[in-house]
């Protein structure tokens, strides 16, 4: 094992989390800076979010660089699987902190950009008669009519009140929904980070999803004029038709058989795991195989204690040591069964 190696990535991590806190305090001054100044300046925004996007890329980059430097060394050695972890958590970690920056940030803005909106005087002045009437709230350009002569006029919204429905109201629905997104990327990351996902991490996923969803839409219908109840919805049900059709329509099936198959396996029972397998119907998946490989990545150790007597049936003692050799197979298998 190569200590050095080890120190120079526990370095360069260290190095990764402070170097991310000073980009995301930068960009959070940056974005108030705006606000401050004219909050109803998209130009400025946009060109804070590509810098921010940017400056973490590389630092993405640089993570998946040193890691590839770090495996020519480490690969074979014990300590692996945790730098994979950190690996994994430290661009994770790149992801989410990026995202909470903007959307909080934002939020701020979007809220700053409501105030204005709701100050801004909608009055205007008849073409015909020059009599003042009250246009109402203005999210887009509409036709009113004078109550003076009935003349129609072509009315539009003032400045902050166009960029406030424009961007606002999306930068609010964000925010209010940032918890929602926070658990729904944690059940995504559970469900990707399977090579065998079940309907249990599927459904996790797609409740958090639709539970994101769900907060976002009834903000725009609380603030936004132009949204209705059944106009939200029916987007709603749309994003989780496309969701479903990406995540789950082609694989429900094997998705199903992996529950099953490890609810049966983890009442430790192979003759039970033999009838299950006699009776399920697949031709993508190699049943014991891919059912063991998805106790293992679960650490489920009473469903992969039973698919190893089975799947290596034919390396096990024949009498003694049979518990002692299943014991070191499943250390073999994963780090989380020692």
């Amino acid at each position: 094992m190569s200590q050095e190696t080890i120190d120079r990535w526990n370095s360069f991590v260290t190095k990764v989390e402070a170097r991310l806190e000073q980009i995301v305090g930068e960009s959070r001054e940056a974005f108030a800076d705006v606000a401050r100044v004219d909050p109803l300046d998209g130009g400025p925004i946009a060109s804070i979010e590509m810098a921010l996007q940017s400056r973490l890329r590389r630092i993405d980059d640089k993570v998946d660089d040193a890691f590839d430097t770090a495996r020519d060394e480490l690969d074979e050695e014990p300590i692996w699987d945790e730098i994979c972890d950190t690996k994994r958590d430290l661009q994770d970690r790149l992801l989410v902190d990026e995202t909470v920056c903007k959307v909080e940030a934002l939020g701020d803005l979007g809220r700053t950009m409501q105030q204005l909106a709701g100050s801004e005087d909608n009055t205007r002045r008849c073409q015909q008669c020059g009599n003042s009437f009250d246009a109402g709230v203005l999210h887009q350009a509409k036709n009113c009519r004078c109550a003076s002569c009935d003349a129609v006029n072509a009315v539009r919204p003032g400045r902050a009140s166009a960029e406030f429905y424009q961007r606002g109201v999306t930068y609010l629905a964000n925010a209010e929904a940032l918890e929602a997104w926070k658990v729904m990327h944690q059940a995504e990351r559970a469900f990707e980070a399977l090579r065998h996902p079940g309907t249990d991490e599927y459904n996790a996923f797609e409740e958090g999803y639709r539970a994101y969803w769900k907060v976002w839409y009834d903000v725009q219908v609380r603030l936004h004029p132009g949204w209705s109840q059944a106009q939200a919805d029916a987007e709603l049900e749309g994003v989780i038709a496309k969701f479903r059709f990406r995540h789950r329509d082609h694989y429900l099936a094997q998705m199903q058989i992996i529950a099953s198959g490890l609810k049966v396996a983890s009442k430790r029972n192979i003759k039970a795991v033999q009838n299950w397998a006699s009776q399920a119907e697949s031709d993508n998946l190699d049943l014991l195989d891919d059912l063991l490989e998805a106790a293992v990545e679960r650490a489920s150790r009473p469903a992969a204690d039973t698919l190893v007597r089975m799947v290596h049936a034919d390396d096990m003692p024949w009498i003694f040591g049979r518990q002692r050799w299943v014991r070191a197979k499943l250390r073999e298998l994963s780090p989380a069964f020692a």
